[in-house]
């Protein structure tokens, strides 16, 4: 019964006349308004949805109608107006892939340590990759092919803003090492896009997404404990891994959507911190 009733919330249109006798069309008019009362009375009082031992009268429907006619009109237009559709998504990925890979160069030169490291940071391009998929919001795939176009197209606006700015070869574009990094934007768009898209959902998936930016922040702090008492690494690696572990119990009370998610998902970010350790240790031995 409440699966209808909620799979009937997202039409739009005005409900039928709700009681007894032969089931009538439920939805009329596109555009017309929508109440919540009347969902759940055509679920409670519709044939074949009636409660154990209950029997809807005319008179009884009657009066959900009337209590109904009272109550202001759900805005049913809203969700269209925050989820963006194929068109906008497709115009601003390639925009916010540029801006992502230019901008982070000017971070870099610009901003003073250790803040400058955010620029310079794997976990900052993961989690813009997850805002991308967060924002898109209608299904993994398109979420994951926004990250994926996001991530790759900001590697090149990267290097371009390294020559425009800094003098250096424009040929490292399309050098072999832009290219790995491209591959990594794959990867990585893939799984976070995915992840933005699921912070959304219920469940498994819902405490997963939400735990990934901090999986990302936590596994970056992690190596830069590595750095702290090496020679070769400027000092005050202290400040960055506060930075990061911060950020990241930041990033899941702004995303967690409840206490019991938000603790959940801090639990499942240190396993998942682990994974994306293991796999960079990996990446670099080749």
């Amino acid at each position: 019964m409440l699966p209808e009733t909620l799979l009937a919330i997202r039409a739009v249109g005005r409900p039928a006349e709700v009681g007894c006798g032969q089931p009538r069309r439920l939805w009329t008019a596109p555009g017309a308004a929508v109440d919540l009362l009347s969902l759940v009375s055509y679920a409670l009082l519709s044939p074949g949805r009636t409660l154990p031992g209950a029997r809807p009268t005319r008179a009884g429907a009657a009066r959900v109608r009337a209590k109904a006619a009272k109550l202001p009109p759900v805005n049913t237009e809203y969700a269209s107006r925050v989820q963006p559709d194929r068109r906008t998504a497709a115009l601003v990925t390639p925009v916010a892939g540029f801006l992502l890979g230019f901008l982070d160069f000017v971070w870099i030169k610009w901003v003073p340590y250790p803040f400058a490291e955010l620029g310079n940071s794997t976990a900052t391009w993961a989690i813009a990759a997850f805002v991308l998929g967060y924002w898109i919001r209608s299904g993994w795939l398109r979420a994951a092919l926004g990250a994926v176009a996001l991530l790759v197209v900001a590697v090149p606006s990267y290097y371009v803003a390294a020559a425009l700015l800094q003098g250096d070869s424009l040929a490292a574009v399309w050098a072999p090492t832009s290219l790995v990094w491209m591959l990594f934007g794959v990867l990585a768009g893939t799984v976070f896009g995915i992840g933005g898209a699921w912070a959304r959902a219920t469940g498994w998936r819902g405490i997963l997404g939400t735990a990934l930016p901090a999986a990302a922040l936590f596994e970056e702090a992690a190596r830069f404990v590595g750095k702290v008492e090496d020679p070769h690494y400027p000092s005050g690696a202290e400040w960055n891994i506060a930075i990061d572990a911060a950020l990241g119990v930041l990033a899941v009370v702004l995303i967690g959507r409840s206490n019991r998610r938000r603790a959940l998902a801090l639990v499942a970010a240190l396993p998942l911190a682990l994974v994306i350790f293991v796999g960079f240790t990996l990446a670099g031995g080749f």
